[in-house]
């Protein structure tokens, strides 16, 4: 199981900061992981050395990331990700990866139930037009003409929430490649 933290300024909480102490916010994400016996690796780029010696145990890991200055706090989660699964993606069979903050596992054997050939993805499902993408991706827009002019012509389409993706690691891997 793989999630990313990034301490950059954040778009969804009023440009606010995560503080790197603060463990309210994957406290409940984190009591899942362990409660289930899952094993999870939670990406970051800053968190507080305190911290993780506190908050790491036999089920949770921590592995520093560095993100792009130029990039946001979404896109960046990506490739940070993305790094991670081409430098230990072999070491995985199947991966999950998710948010921290809103995620609960429910319970255990998740993985049994994924299959080879399927992608799993969060339910949560609208159109591309919706009121996040539009307050949250206006800067991709912006910056790439590409992306701004596919965007445009595809506002109709099914947008899934990538909080939770869930596969074998070589459909997961190509997807976040393809994401990034």
């Amino acid at each position: 199981h793989l999630n990313c933290i990034t301490l950059q300024n954040e778009t969804q909480r009023n440009n606010q900061r995560i503080d790197s102490r603060d463990y309210t916010l994957i406290n409940e994400f984190i009591n899942s992981v362990v409660k289930y016996n899952y094993k999870c690796v939670i990406l970051h780029n800053n968190l507080d050395n305190e911290f993780i010696d506190k908050y790491s145990n036999d089920n949770v890991s921590f592995s520093r990331c560095y993100p792009k200055d130029e990039y946001n706090l979404y896109i960046n989660k990506w490739l940070c990700i993305d790094r991670h699964l081409q430098k230990f993606g072999s070491q995985y069979d199947k991966v999950m990866i998710s948010d921290l903050t809103d995620v609960v596992l429910l319970k255990e054997g998740l993985f049994d139930y994924i299959e080879d050939q399927n992608i799993y993805c969060g339910s949560e499902t609208s159109t591309l037009a919706n009121e996040w993408i539009k307050k949250f991706s206006l800067d991709l827009q912006l910056r790439s003409f590409q992306v701004g002019s596919w965007y445009k012509g595809n506002t109709s389409k099914t947008l899934l929430n990538a909080g939770l993706l869930a596969g074998t690691v070589p459909i997961v891997t190509n997807l976040v490649n393809e994401i990034c």
